[in-house]
């Protein structure tokens, strides 16, 4: 019994492990810049925060209920396509956010911000606002 339970643990353990490579790994991935794929780790991790639930931020998107666009989540082409036709290219030192914080990632939703106007759009700031 003490052996299939410490070979669970060290298989929980390598998955942790994994699951830590892959969130550094998209962390990284974000930074670079890709001219076929301009929003390509936004899009991952939006993916990543709302369905992957050993990441840590899950618990605060996917745990939550927010989702990202069913056409969108299969479709990254898709999702690029509404960004540039509708948000425009990326402006310098903004980043996709919400406008509903309590609302999926889809169309009407998203707007580029400030990362003042995106503190200002968490849940904890709402609440306190009303």
């Amino acid at each position: 019994m003490r052996l299939s339970r410490a070979l669970a643990r060290l298989a929980q353990l390598v998955e942790q492990l994994l699951c830590k490579q892959k969130v550094v790994s998209s962390i990284l991935t974000m930074g670079t810049i890709n001219p076929n794929k301009p929003f390509f780790g936004i899009y991952s991790a939006i993916k990543t925060r709302c369905y992957n639930q050993n990441h840590p931020t899950y618990k605060w998107y996917g745990a939550r209920g927010i989702r990202m666009h069913e056409s969108w989540r299969h479709n990254y082409a898709e999702f690029q396509d509404w960004i540039l036709a509708n948000l425009g290219p990326r402006p310098e030192g903004l980043t996709l956010d919400r406008r509903d914080n309590d609302g999926h990632y889809e169309p009407g939703n998203l707007r580029w911000a400030t990362k003042v106007e995106q503190s200002n759009n968490q849940r904890g700031r709402i609440l306190e606002r009303t």
